[in-house]
Parts: C-alpha cells; sequence; structure tokens
C-alpha cells in the first residue's frame, strides 16, 4: 500500500496544477482585456490600472495557491508582492547607473498612506 503522505502530496499537487492551469485561462485573457480598456482610458501608463491589478492578482494568486508547497522557499507575505514598473528613461550622459533597473511600486499599505 503506498504511503498516505505520498497519495495526499501527489493529489494536493494535481489539483493545485488543476487550478493554476484554470486561472491561466481566467488571467490571460483578463489581462490582455484590462489592457484595452487602459489603452483606450488614457490609464496605460498609471501603476494603479485595470492591467497592473490584474497582475497583481495574478501574482497573489500564485503565492497563495504554492503550486509546489514545500519544495519552494516564498519568502514574505502577500503584502511583499509587488510588479515592477517599467524603467525610468536613461539619463543622455551615462550618468545613471541604475538605468535599466526596474522599480518596485510601494507596497499596497505604503500607497494608502501616501493618498491620506
Amino acid at each position: 500500500m503506498a504511503d498516505r503522505s505520498a497519495v495526499s502530496d501527489v493529489l494536493a499537487y494535481n489539483l493545485k496544477l488543476w487550478a493554476a492551469g484554470l486561472a491561466g485561462v481566467l488571467f490571460a485573457p483578463l489581462s490582455v482585456i484590462a489592457l484595452v480598456l487602459d489603452v483606450l482610458s488614457g490609464r496605460a501608463r498609471d501603476p494603479d490600472g485595470l492591467a497592473r491589478r490584474v497582475l497583481q492578482a495574478s501574482a497573489r494568486f500564485e503565492v497563495v495557491l504554492d503550486v509546489h508547497g514545500s519544495l519552494t522557499d516564498i519568502r514574505g507575505s502577500l503584502t511583499d508582492i509587488r510588479v515592477a514598473e517599467p524603467a525610468p528613461p536613461a539619463e543622455e550622459d551615462g550618468g545613471d547607473e541604475r538605468a535599466g533597473r526596474r522599480s518596485l511600486p510601494p507596497r499596497p499599505r505604503e500607497r494608502s498612506r501616501e493618498r491620506a
């Protein structure tokens, strides 16, 4: 008889993998629709735009789902998940050594303090 722990691990993995696949099927077209709406409304570069929020929701779902369980090492919490913004334009004189790097938006709890 197979070890119950192994059976449980494999069943949990398969259920999580199925859910991840379903999420991909849903998030992919949703992100394209959100981008089109952002472009049409002029919010394509807005860090709080609809497309950016769909990407953040997808990233959060991926962490919560954690398909590989204890085989992965996920550090931080859901509030630490941030989607990188496009890099700022490089200075023409080459003086910006950070050019080309992506900066992260503030964490959601920090962003809400800024608005207050």
